[in-house]
């Protein structure tokens, strides 16, 4: 005879199954049953969602108009001053880079260095065209290359013609 169990012999036949697992179980029958009492359903006026809903959003386009309202022009003046800002560093820039090159064309001038002053004074005007110094010491320049060589008497020749 076998193992003795309990006192049922035969195991198992009162116990529900295991449950397997990730499985979906059944739902039990609820043993609910109306009441007596009875109400009586009235029709009553339902509040429109859709009302509320563009309650918001009007709210939420009149708070942002309002805060654009006010960003917008100080990020403009923001704008302007910090481009003039801008143009002024630019402007004092190319002021004192004009001035470097100048000053280191007439150093290579005195060095007896003519290339080297014709390219700085060729950088110079560049920067400013149409100023009398540079382009009185870019045609002096010129002349005296012209004159050790001839490699640069045409751009002399275009120098004088553009000058006149």
């Amino acid at each position: 005879m076998g193992a003795y169990t309990g006192f049922n012999k035969i195991s198992g036949t009162n116990k529900p199954r295991p449950r397997k697992a990730f499985s979906k179980r059944k739902k039990l029958p609820t043993k609910s049953t109306l009441s007596i009492y009875e109400s009586v359903l009235e029709l009553q006026p339902s509040k429109n969602e859709s009302e509320i809903y563009i309650g918001l959003g009007l709210l939420s386009v009149i708070l942002i108009t309002a805060f654009l309202s006010y960003t917008v022009p100080k990020f403009t003046d923001y704008h302007n001053t910090r481009s003039v800002q801008f143009q002024e560093q630019a402007v004092r820039s190319n002021k004192s880079t004009f001035n470097f090159l100048i000053n280191s064309g007439k150093g290579r001038l005195v060095s007896n260095n003519l290339k080297g002053a014709y390219s700085e004074f060729k950088l110079a005007q560049a920067i400013y065209p149409k100023d009398d110094l540079v382009n009185q010491l870019l045609i002096e320049t010129l002349a005296c290359l012209c004159n050790n060589g001839n490699s640069y008497c045409n751009e002399l020749d275009e120098t004088l013609a553009n000058s006149i």
